[in-house]
């Protein structure tokens, strides 16, 4: 049965005033509610990362701070020990030097004109000491030289970061960033050169004593095992002795006679 053509379109227009069930305007009062937490969560998100970017901005252009250094002894070195310090704050170079009971004993050692020791009791001579002012004399170089490099890094950068401030009204971006960044190592190749001939000549020079220096400390090393091992061996022969003398004494063959009353 066909209804008139009327009719049919009174009937649709009826339907689509109708109201929507329940469970349908639940479900897209839903969709609304989550699609505008969504968008407050990424306007928030945008408004954080601008944040954090301006604040890092802002940290770049002040002066790196200062941190006061300390030096500590290596838990596992070989001999001779020198201290370490943590790094530094500008040329992030861990520095050495001396320990202060070396250098009391090298200057009670002068006065006594006789050799220092370290702490195994045995003699420290003046190449060993002259060794290890020459380690502390070549980290003191590296210092010097990464120190003014970092700092003219830092200046640079932060007058380069300041032109863009002024001029643009705005941080720098990493592409510009890394623009400056090659800018600047073109700048100073030359003196990157000098600076790798410079410790490759340093470096080669220190291989003849350093290995004179190893092989001093394996000979007092091995001095050092040789003396315990003889003080090991005589204590071993006077306990063993003790031993066989206590165990010939409790034995019959030893002459030993038991003492009491013999009951027949």
């Amino acid at each position: 049965m066909q209804f008139p053509r009327t009719a049919t379109a009174a009937a649709s227009a009826a339907a689509a005033r109708l109201p929507l069930p329940a469970q349908q305007q639940q479900h897209q009062r839903f969709i609304l509610s989550s699609c505008v937490r969504l968008l407050a969560s990424l306007a928030k998100s945008s408004q954080s990362a601008q944040s954090a970017a301006a604040t890092a901005a802002a940290a770049s252009q002040l002066p790196k701070q200062s941190a006061p250094i300390t030096y500590t002894l290596p838990h596992s070195t070989a001999w001779p020990v020198l201290q370490v310090s943590s790094p530094h704050p500008v040329s992030n170079i861990r520095l050495l030097r001396l320990p202060a009971s070396l250098l009391e004993q090298e200057q009670q050692a002068q006065q006594a004109q006789q050799h220092s020791s370290d702490e195994t009791g045995l003699p420290l001579t003046s190449a060993d000491m002259d060794w290890l002012r020459v380690r502390i004399a070549m980290q003191e170089r590296h210092h010097a030289f990464w120190t003014d490099n970092n700092n003219d890094f830092f200046a640079r950068k932060s007058d380069f970061e300041r032109t863009i401030a002024e001029t643009q009204g705005r941080p720098a971006t990493a592409h510009e960033l890394s623009v400056f960044y090659k800018e600047y190592l073109e700048m100073s190749y030359e003196r990157h050169a000098v600076y790798n001939r410079e410790l490759w000549r340093d470096n080669i020079a220190m291989l003849v004593p350093g290995v004179q220096a190893e092989l001093r400390a394996i000979g007092r090393q091995s001095l050092l095992w040789a003396e315990r091992t003889r003080e090991l061996a005589a204590d071993a022969r006077y306990y063993t002795g003790r031993f066989i003398r206590r165990v010939l004494a409790a034995s019959d063959f030893g002459g030993y006679r038991a003492h009491g009353v013999t009951v027949r």
